[in-house]
């Protein structure tokens, strides 16, 4: 009889002091991780949907014909850039608002040495090797 009459005061209790504390607790930890879920979830749809526009902008922007290469800012947003458009290379200034031919460049030595540099490929796992191998001959 001694268990059946805690059980009755406990009860009588938890209704008074309002017994549902714990599972009130409980309710708001799962709603907090279901909330932690769903903020991740989101990052990671921003994150996709990002990499997919990036890489479908590069495509586009990504010419065969038509290929800047060198571009030198001049002032605020305005810049000189040369330009190969087939075989033949323009100057052209492009500022904010408007685009602006300015000559047609020659394509001597100095051209082709650009143009080669701008497609050689940068070997950064060469130049990562050399590092550690001067930070190993310190030691």
């Amino acid at each position: 009889m001694h268990f059946i009459e805690l059980a009755a005061i406990f009860i009588t209790i938890t209704n008074k002091t309002g017994g549902n504390n714990w599972s009130s607790v409980a309710a708001m930890i799962g709603q907090f991780f279901f909330l932690i879920v769903v903020f991740i979830g989101i990052l990671y749809l921003a994150y996709l949907s990002t990499k997919f526009l990036a890489k479908t902008r590069i495509n586009a922007a990504r010419g065969e014909n038509i290929k800047v290469i060198e571009s030198v800012f001049v002032g605020g947003q305005a810049s000189i850039q040369l330009i190969k458009v087939g075989e033949q290379f323009f100057l052209i200034s492009a500022g904010k608002d408007k685009v602006v031919f300015l000559t047609e460049v020659k394509s001597d030595g100095i051209i082709e040495d650009i143009d080669r540099e701008k497609n050689s490929s940068f070997y950064f796992e060469k130049y990562l090797k050399e590092y550690i191998n001067k930070l190993r001959n310190k030691k």
